[in-house]
């Protein structure tokens, strides 16, 4: 089976370069540092156990020649990228060319299925860093979750989970994909705060009660517009099993190991010219509104993190406070 990464960040980095390893052809498709750095001397992968390099092919654009029968497209731009993307694919490659979109929100199947007769959708519940073009980093080898858009079963899943558990990831299948997907927006709801908010007030209890209740808040949005947002087969918590998780007595983080940031600290990190806090907060502060629901932690967070993407601001920039502050003036002024 040859992989094709449209948009080798991170995440597409991490998961081609396995796939590579483990003698799949993949072709990473990326900015050119990233092609650069890969076609002299390899991707390198450095986890919690140790360290690997990948010799996957890295080019800046695809070509109709990239392209073999059993390519498997794993679309891995930022959901603010996923039309433009998908439409520049469409002009080189055949229109039942497998997609695979990896992006964090809901919505980027439909734009997908716009050019593309077989779409699939795919959530990463491992974080994944790159801020040095080639060298990507992440803990340990996560759990990846593939199903039809927009729902049911099909044989190219069962061949994705089977690629992906071969390459060492705990890979699964949905048939309700979409209800994954919501489900995974709501763990991506803290983002905004691990991302901005000062480390040094990350252990504090006010620090995990603003975590409580952003998910809450989810979770009250989630409930009045009947979404379903859950695992499919129950191995990723549900709403209810992450706010126990957090309320749950902890002892103080001890760094220690390789260190990974989420996508939106490295947004910030890296100054990108966008975000993904609008396909994140957006819908849920959408739904809010259409179904009565006061969102004002994530009105909040969209508010912070636009904010501070304007003003370049660095990752770990805000004080608790400041952040909690803000929240009650929302809910006041909701």
């Amino acid at each position: 089976m040859q992989f094709v990464v449209y948009g080798a960040g991170a995440v597409g980095s991490v998961l081609g370069g396995m796939l590579s390893l483990h003698r799949h052809d993949v072709l990473l498709i990326g900015r050119p540092p990233l092609v650069h750095v890969v076609g002299s001397g390899g991707l390198r992968l450095k986890s919690a156990t140790g360290e690997y390099l990948a010799h996957p092919r890295a080019t800046a654009s695809l070509d109709r020649s990239d392209v073999s029968p059993d390519t498997q497209v794993l679309l891995g731009v930022k959901s603010y990228d996923v039309a433009a993307a998908v439409a520049t694919l469409a002009e080189s490659i055949p229109s039942d060319t497998p997609v695979i979109c990896l992006q964090n929100g809901v919505g980027n199947e439909e734009i997908a299925a716009q050019h593309f007769s077989r779409v699939y959708g795919a959530v990463v519940r491992m974080t994944c860093s790159m801020v040095q073009p080639g060298h990507a980093s992440f803990r340990a080898l996560g759990r990846i979750v593939f199903g039809l858009h927009p729902k049911g079963s099909a044989a190219a899943v069962a061949e994705l989970v089977a690629a992906f558990r071969a390459a060492g990831f705990d890979a699964a299948p949905s048939k309700a994909i979409g209800d994954d997907k919501w489900l995974k927006m709501a763990v991506n709801a803290q983002s905004i705060f691990h991302a901005l908010i000062d480390v040094r007030d990350q252990d504090e209890n006010e620090f995990f009660d603003l975590k409580v209740a952003i998910l809450e808040e989810t979770k009250r949005v989630f409930k009045a517009a009947k979404i379903k947002a859950r695992s499919a087969n129950g191995k990723d918590p549900s709403i209810d099993e992450m706010i126990a998780e957090i309320k749950r007595p902890r002892a103080r983080r001890n760094e220690h190991g390789v260190k990974v940031h989420n996508s939106v600290w490295q947004d910030f990190y890296l100054k990108r010219p966008h975000i993904e806090a609008e396909y994140i907060h957006g819908p849920v502060i959408a739904l809010g509104r259409e179904h009565a629901v006061a969102t004002p932690y994530h009105a909040t967070a969209l508010a912070i993190a636009t904010r501070c993407h304007a003003a370049q601001s660095a990752p770990e920039s805000l004080r608790l406070a400041e952040v909690l502050a803000e929240v009650a003036q929302s809910g006041h002024s909701g």
